[in-house]
């Protein structure tokens, strides 16, 4: 292979050019045609309800990036003006729509001709209960209410409603809801007695839209800063996904030019003072390079979009890739007087396919589960290192042939440091140490594959959800019971079926709540029309004896059903609306449920219902972390034991097992600090292990070279470390927690990997000073 590299050199480095060239003029169109992803949504699998149809699942996703709530309190006043204010300001945004606030006279005027047309759709369990007692016993209930003095029935109402059903059903309605209203504005109050307006709106751009979605934010911080002006004593408490994905894009977006820029500089120093020329820069930054063109055009091309987190992430790339380089241009440095740059690379070769192939594994191993943010990291990184590499192998050779021949620098500290791994001390208590705070670390590690585990949120947005859904009475995991069916009566009647089961799970314990669509099916409501006319007539007989009604004065019934498409566009459709979930062959019914204590168990009860499924997302996503954690632990250790194999196939016994001993401690330091330090264990602190072996591996192959010096291989190890440390240790101070643990976990793994990598050099026979 090199034979045919080297006889076609400069061909080869001219195709690869243009290559390159051809993708850097084809990024601004991929570009154009996708996208920038700050879904936080991104780092968790895709889908893991698979029963789910994915129509339904799309459109619950949508529903839920669009919903947004505020509590608005004036403070010590118990006036609207301040919820009006804030209402007007929210109105005047053109992102948003359907901001609702009070009900407008001619709201009520709807709701009114809604429960008046579609009577028999909107009875509720106590009104049914009166209904199936009889006539008499109806009419007796009818007469209670008119003679009580509290009731206050006018001669109009009883004309117009002789079974006082449109004040049954406000009544009910009052009764369900957890609001009071003031002025026709629905409001909570909190356990001092302080008022909040609730305000809800719905977005017409995507929460992960970065630019949109910080304009929208920066307006209402902004109108907010306003309000509170005006309002000192006023709360406002807000809640929706924008503002989780605006705080994770703003994070991220200053990961990426903090940590980047401290990264670029330095490896930039680094290299500078390493070389002392601008040739070994200018060759790094041009591998760079066309690993980071190459890598997201593939991205680009495959995926159609970026998303935030993996390009926060792939900053780890940057490190991999220059230690191709640096491990090549140390050669050259040392040796370049004797070997011209095509024998450097023939003595560097073996090393560099080897180091490139562990880690291509390595991080193909993150394509595996699946989620979004690792699979475009996985081939980012794979076609960037690919094209890295080919860079060394084609360009370096050529551009470094007048490459500055000096030795190496700090020798004198590079013969004590491999004098000192001679020494069998040495080379016993290190590793023990090593050992023993790795057990120290793993004594104190927790698995956790529970996504909440991976989130960082600030405390102002945690301290507004918790207080915002306390108000409102909600629950703060998502959990819901899905019925879904081809046809919408089919999907009503099926969860008029499944109702019963919930009552049965709630009286088992299993749950403490549910709430469903306000919709019952046709064939119900016939049920219920039927019921109705069956107990009117001697309802109204009774009340004309007792001389309340004009005998033989027609009485008409305007009574019609309601179906879904006339629900949708009803006042009630517009409140509930995002309970349905409507395709054009799939009509879904949601139901949220409260306080789901026994996952499992519910889930069982519906086991046999075909269309009814649990979507219980938290137990879903931690279930999945936890298989795939467990897959993803078998494998590492497959990868292991194979590398352990190839050590004592071609090494022997002892010389296999002194190569892999700092592999093997590596990979126990790595989780192990993530215990010393407080994080948990999960599926993302194994991706991080194999990388960690698939990288951190590279520096023993340095040492086992039997072409290269040690002390020469000491160095570039030297190198390669620092520069991977500088990329991948440096995710260590992200703001995202998930991505803290990550770098966390590399960190402590390489740089055991390098302090131990001496271990894996041959015994020296002509002394330290030859080398």
């Amino acid at each position: 292979m090199l034979s045919f590299i080297h006889k076609n050199s400069v061909k080869l480095a001219w195709l690869l050019l243009v290559l390159l060239l051809m993708m850097g003029l084809s990024l601004p169109f991929l570009y154009k045609n996708s996208q920038i992803n700050t879904s936080i949504l991104a780092l968790l699998p895709d889908n893991p309800e698979k029963a789910v149809p994915e129509q339904l699942q799309q459109m619950l996703m949508t529903q839920l990036d669009k919903q947004l709530v505020w509590l608005v309190s004036p403070g010590e006043e118990n006036t609207t003006a301040a919820a009006a204010a804030w209402l007007a300001t929210l109105k005047h945004l053109p992102q948003l729509s359907r901001v609702r606030g009070p009900l407008s006279s001619e709201e009520q005027a709807l709701w009114l001709e809604y429960t008046r047309k579609h009577t028999p759709a909107l009875l509720d369990t106590q009104i049914l209960k009166r209904l199936e007692q009889g006539g008499e016993s109806y009419a007796r209930w009818v007469l209670s209410q008119i003679y009580s003095p509290f009731a206050g029935v006018s001669q109009r109402e009883l004309q117009e409603d002789p079974l006082l059903l449109l004040r049954s059903i406000h009544s009910a309605k009052l009764a369900d809801q957890k609001f009071d209203l003031l002025d026709n504005w629905p409001l909570v109050k909190d356990e001092t007695g302080r008022i909040w307006f609730l305000i809800q709106a719905e977005l017409n751009i995507s929460s992960y839209d970065i630019q949109q979605a910080q304009t929208l934010t920066t307006h209402l911080a902004e109108a907010k800063t306003e309000w509170l002006n005006h309002w000192p004593a006023g709360k406002i408490l807000e809640r929706g996904t924008l503002f989780y994905a605006s705080y994770a894009s703003e994070q991220a977006q200053k990961d990426i030019s903090v940590l980047g820029s401290l990264t670029l500089f330095g490896v930039v120093i680094l290299i500078l003072v390493t070389f002392r020329s601008g040739m070994p820069l200018l060759l790094s930054s041009l591998s760079v390079l066309a690993g980071i063109i190459s890598g997201v055009w593939a991205v680009l091309l495959l995926f159609g979009e970026l998303h935030l987190m993996m390009l926060v992430m792939s900053i780890s790339v940057i490190g991999v890739t220059v230690d191709y380089v640096l491990y090549y241009l140390v050669e050259r440095r040392v040796h370049g007087a004797e070997r011209s740059s095509q024998q450097s690379l023939a003595v560097t070769f073996p090393t560099l396919s080897s180091a490139l192939l562990t880690t291509l594994v390595a991080y193909l191993v993150l394509a595996l589960p699946p989620m979004p943010v690792f699979r475009q990291l996985a081939i980012f990184s794979v076609v960037g290192m690919l094209t890295a590499f080919l860079v060394v192998l084609l360009w370096l050779p050529l551009l470094s042939k007048n490459l500055a021949v000096r030795p190496l620098p700090a020798r004198a500290l590079l013969k004590v440091w491999l004098e000192l791994w001679q020494k069998p001390v040495v080379r016993l208590f290190v590793p023990v140490f090593v050992l023993l705070l790795a057990l120290a670390g793993l004594s104190r590690l927790e698995i956790s594959d529970d996504p909440a585990s991976f989130q960082s949120l600030p405390p102002v947005i945690q301290q507004q959800e918790q207080q915002l859904t306390k108000l409102l009475g909600q629950a703060t995991d998502q959990t819901w019971l899905l019925v879904f069916a081809e046809k919408p009566q089919d999907a009503l009647e099926k969860l008029e079926k499944t109702e019963p089961l919930l009552k049965q799970a709630i009286k088992q314990g299993y749950l403490e709540a549910y709430q469903r669509l306000p919709l019952i099916s046709l064939k119900q409501q016939q049920q219920q029309l039927d019921l109705l006319l069956s107990v009117q007539p001697l309802v109204i007989e009774k009340l004309q004896q007792a001389g309340l009604l004009q005998k033989n004065l027609p009485f008409k019934n305007n009574w019609q059903k309601l179906t879904l498409e006339q629900w949708q566009q009803s006042p009630a459709g517009r409140i509930w609306g995002s309970l349905l979930l409507s395709t054009n062959n799939l009509t879904g019914l949601l139901l949220p449920l409260q306080g789901v204590s026994n996952s499992a168990a519910l889930e069982r009860l519906f086991v046999k219902n075909a269309g009814v499924i649990l979507m219980d997302r938290r137990t879903a996503y931690t279930r999945v972390f936890a298989e795939y954690r467990q897959l993803l632990s078998w494998l590492l250790l497959l990868a292991f034991t194979l590398i352990a194999a190839h050590f004592f196939f071609k090494l022997g016994a002892k010389a296999g097992l002194r190569t892999l001993i700092p592999t093997l401690l590596s990979l126990l330091t790595a989780p192990a600090a993530l215990g010393l330090c407080g994080h948990s264990f999960n599926l993302f602190a194994l991706l991080a292990m194999t990388l960690v072996l698939g990288v951190g591996i590279n520096y023993t192959l340095f040492f086992s070279n039997p072409r290269g010096a040690p002390a020469t291989a000491l160095f570039a190890t030297f190198l390669a470390a620092t520069t991977t440390l500088l990329t991948l240790g440096i995710l260590v101070f992200s703001s995202t927690q998930l991505i803290s643990s990550f770098g966390l976990a590399l960190a402590s793994g390489l740089l055991t990997a390098f302090l131990l990598s001496p271990l894996a050099a041959p015994p020296l026979t002509k002394g330290v000073t030859e080398l």
